[in-house]
């Protein structure tokens, strides 16, 4: 699933016309190292300019950047800017089975 995820960012983010990607992982987080290296692996497939860093919190650097692709809602409260990208993955798959929740109301 990890690789297939991977790859569904590298054809959405060149779809969209992006050229670079910069992924920022937690270290102390077990098998960054191998993550990192899967990622470079999937991505030099695509036309993008892929780096990956490995951070101590990741958190904290996102909340500086702009142009975040993140679903962690404390991220996209601070950063600079963040654009909504699980929603575009997701609506990229054909086969994806889509609910729309929004008019449930608690009980």
């Amino acid at each position: 699933k990890t690789d297939t995820a991977i790859r569904l960012i590298a054809e959405n983010l060149v779809r969209k016309g992006f050229k670079k990607a910069v992924f920022w992982i937690d270290k102390p987080v077990s098998n960054t190292g191998r993550l990192k290296q899967r990622i470079l692996e999937i991505m030099a497939d695509y036309p993008l300019d892929t780096a990956v860093e490995l951070v101590d919190n990741a958190d904290t650097v996102l909340f500086e950047k702009d142009c975040v692709i993140s679903s962690d809602a404390i991220i996209l409260d601070k950063c600079i800017s963040y654009i909504n990208f699980a929603a575009e993955i997701v609506g990229s798959i054909e086969s994806a089975q889509l609910y729309d929740f929004s008019e449930v109301k608690n009980s």
